[in-house]
């Protein structure tokens, strides 16, 4: 067990968790079985690293069939990793690789609850990089996929700006 008091400084806080992941891989490639507390991560927003022991953690399928409960858990802090990650990449301006993660999401799971969303931000993602063509497609899919939703409606007015921006009268003008 390796742990980090609470009345420590941040940078300790870090330091020990970084110290942690780095012996629990070489524990890893040696094949011991590791259990890491992704909270740690998730509150040091490593979600990169969080991702990957949980797909290690999927890939155990001994560990699974011990642990039932474990497997649903596990795909949801997926989702909600990929989900941060893609948010991340927003703030930072990685506008490409923010509707890339969030295609990807979509992808794995398209009947998810928050497909709508996800096909919606993916499209706005893409309009940030510049991207129209990948907008456009993002936007057309939410739209025919779940015409119903209030996120198409939008999904609907900004696609007309987006064909409007590449000359595309015809298709512009359909779409308001």
């Amino acid at each position: 067990v390796i742990a980090s008091p609470f009345d420590r400084p941040a940078d300790d806080h870090t330091t020990v968790a970084e110290l942690a992941i780095e012996r629990a891989k070489r524990l890893v490639e040696l094949g011991h079985d590791v259990v890491v507390l992704l909270d740690s991560l998730n509150r040091l927003q490593r979600y990169d690293d969080m991702l990957t022991w949980v797909d290690v953690l999927l890939e155990k399928k001994e560990f699974l069939s011990q642990n039932e409960d474990i497997q649903e858990r596990l795909g949801v802090i997926k989702n909600q990793s990929e989900r941060r990650n893609a948010e991340e990449r927003e703030k930072s301006g990685k506008h490409l690789e923010c509707g890339e993660a969030y295609r990807a999401i979509f992808n794995r799971n398209p009947s998810a609850p928050d497909a709508a969303e996800v096909l919606y931000n993916a499209g706005v993602c893409y309009e940030k990089a510049k991207s129209i063509g990948l907008a456009i497609s993002m936007r057309e899919e939410l739209i025919k996929r779940f015409p119903q939703a209030k996120l198409s409606q939008r999904a609907l007015v900004l696609l007309g700006g987006n064909y409007g921006s590449i000359a595309f009268y015809p298709q512009a003008a359909s779409k308001f």
